[in-house]
């Protein structure tokens, strides 16, 4: 079955974005499903149908590996699990892809169904590059913090504040006592910013947020980490259990409409921080544009006893590096501090 040759770029390109962000597994695994899907075998069946828009944009080939992934961690695919990364095991290709072949025949439906969800940010190490963005804010309105997260997902960046942060270079921030902590190396030019600050209250929402009392929403998240990145593993893991105990809970929200709402009127005397990850290339032309307004408007009510502050660490386009940008009001002027690794593995200060 032919393939859509837009499908078919879009998975070449997983590749190399894969391979130049350190996953090796997750680049061959795709490679192969190329020449499978070259060749009209099982997986030009699953992707042949795809009507989900630009599928690139989409990221469908981290849509088709998360499938896979959650199909061994469902403990359906047994063959296929004892090719997945583990400490000590080498990768085979070959012997991969004859463990891979037969499960996508057999559970095309299952593929197929995944596709049509989006993949969910999970990456709590992102929170390392925003908080240069809350710090620096922070540092000119020195006021509690009252965040507003668009595109939550599941929480698990909400909780921020109540991480430790080893910033590399003997820097450090946040909780000493948290059980998770964030490694994010700062590089450059780092400014004076590194204070205490208070969190006075925390919102977020999402269009689909994940339900923490549903396994398998729980499932779904943990598949789409690359399998051989244990420390995302590992950190999904630890990030969730403080989670669930925290409380917080994700709002089932369009962005704008939520976020119109919050910000009807200013909060006086806290700083009102939207902020959000990986977020933006995924949001719809119509939801992007009335977010810049949004924001626009709730800046012109800011006031030095009410600020505003806009922080986002995004890609300008997808495949490219995320750049971390400040919004302030008053004022209304945009600052790129730096730039981020797509994971949250440093931040390179501008």
């Amino acid at each position: 079955m032919k393939v859509d040759p837009a499908v078919l770029e879009a998975f070449e390109r997983q590749v190399g974005w894969c391979e130049g962000l350190g996953s090796p597994f997750t680049a061959a695994l795709l490679d192969l499903t190329v020449q499978d899907l070259k060749s009209d075998g099982p997986s030009s069946e699953v992707v042949a149908a795809w009507t989900g828009g630009d599928p690139v944009d989409a990221l469908v080939a981290l849509r088709f590996a998360a499938g896979l992934t959650a199909l061994v961690l469902k403990g359906d695919a047994p063959d296929l699990a004892a090719q997945f990364p583990a400490p000590g095991r080498a990768l085979d290709r070959t012997a991969l892809w004859s463990a891979a072949e037969p499960v996508i025949h057999q559970y095309k439906e299952f593929l197929q169904d995944y596709l049509q969800f989006p993949v969910q940010t999970n990456e709590t190490a992102r929170a390392g590059c925003l908080l240069g963005g809350f710090l620096w804010a922070h540092k000119h309105h020195p006021k509690p913090l009252r965040m507003l997260e668009i595109g939550a997902s599941a929480g698990l960046i909400m909780q921020w504040s109540d991480y430790h942060y080893d910033l590399g270079g003997g820097l450090t921030w946040g909780n000493g006592d948290s059980p998770l902590t964030i490694e994010t190396e700062w590089r450059g030019d780092i400014p004076d910013i590194l204070r205490p600050l208070t969190v006075s209250s925390r919102e977020g929402c999402d269009i689909n947020p994940v339900d923490w009392s549903d396994g398998a929403q729980e499932a779904r998240m943990r598949s789409y980490i690359w399998p051989d990145m244990f420390d995302r593993i590992r950190r999904f893991g630890t990030a969730s259990k403080l989670i669930k105990s925290s409380g917080l809970k994700v709002e089932t929200a369009d962005a704008a409409d939520w976020l119109a709402q919050k910000l009807t009127k200013p909060a006086p005397g806290a700083l009102t921080i939207v902020h959000h990850s990986y977020v933006w290339t995924y949001l719809p032309a119509a939801t992007a544009e009335a977010l810049q307004r949004i924001m626009q408007e709730a800046g012109t009510r800011a006031t030095e006893d009410a600020p505003l502050a806009w922080v986002r660490s995004d890609p300008e386009y997808v495949g490219d590096a995320p750049v971390l940008k400040v919004t302030l009001w008053p004022g209304g002027e945009a600052t790129v501090l730096g730039d981020c690794h797509p994971h949250g593995n440093w931040l390179r200060w501008h």
